[in-house]
């Protein structure tokens, strides 16, 4: 399973509760506060089998899936898996508000170069990865270098970005 932008996905910050939702089927994606200490985050995936990253976007670091004291590696897919086979990634931010996008690990994603509106596979760029399950584009925005979820088509201006600021 693929992220896609209409499933549903809940973010809740523990500092500033107001949560941040998408629409769509009733499997929510959430980040919560762990061990009540602001400065780390947790997200879960409900259901699914996927790997995800979380990235702070300002400081363009990335947070990979670690073990927490309540989950355990998964041999098959070297994932963190709690008690509930949910799967985890643990990051810390110095500051509640700062705004996270996620980012699917799979290996049927790849990396892309767009010419024309036509996908070359295999070829190498640093700001684009396509995920050909979903038909997504993971891109760096030009303007803030924020990983996006970007539509198929090419040159749309519709952004999924899932923030814990808003």
């Amino acid at each position: 399973m693929s992220f896609k932008p209409e499933e549903r996905y809940v973010i809740h910050n523990i500092v500033d509760p107001r949560p941040v939702q998408r629409t769509g089927l009733d499997s929510p994606l959430t980040l919560v506060n762990q061990t009540n200490s602001y400065a780390k985050w947790i997200i879960t995936n409900n259901g699914d089998q996927e790997r995800y990253v979380i990235q702070n976007a300002g400081s363009n670091c990335y947070a990979h899936l670690k073990e927490t004291a309540v989950s355990s590696c998964d041999p098959r897919t070297n994932a963190i898996v709690d008690h509930h086979g949910h799967f985890q990634a643990i990051i810390e931010s110095p500051n509640p508000l700062t705004r996270w996008k996620i980012k699917v690990v799979s290996p049927s994603m790849y990396r892309v170069c767009i010419d024309d509106a036509s996908v070359h596979q295999n070829s190498l760029t640093e700001t684009q990865i396509y995920d050909p399950a979903s038909q997504l584009f993971w891109t760096t925005h030009p303007d803030s270098n924020e990983i996006f979820l970007e539509p198929f088509s090419p040159g749309s201006d519709q952004w999924w970005a899932i923030s814990s600021a808003q």
